[in-house]
């Protein structure tokens, strides 16, 4: 599920998912921003069982000219 933040114009979703090498669930959760017309940024940050939150993903959408 998400949310929308119009402030900082950007989506913010939370939710769960398998890890594919232990077959553990994972939370997780992902933010997709709205820089300007021509860029986003995704991210996607995700919590193993007993572990703190790190950064898994980080992509940068750019449109061309």
């Amino acid at each position: 599920s998400g949310t929308w933040d119009d402030a900082t114009k950007t989506i913010n979703f939370t939710g769960a998912m398998v890890d594919p090498m232990s077959g553990k669930d994972l939370n997780m959760r992902e933010t997709f921003k709205i820089i300007d017309d021509k860029n986003q940024l995704m991210t996607m940050y995700v919590t193993p069982q007993g572990a703190s939150e790190y950064k898994s993903m980080e992509i940068k959408f750019a449109k061309k000219s």
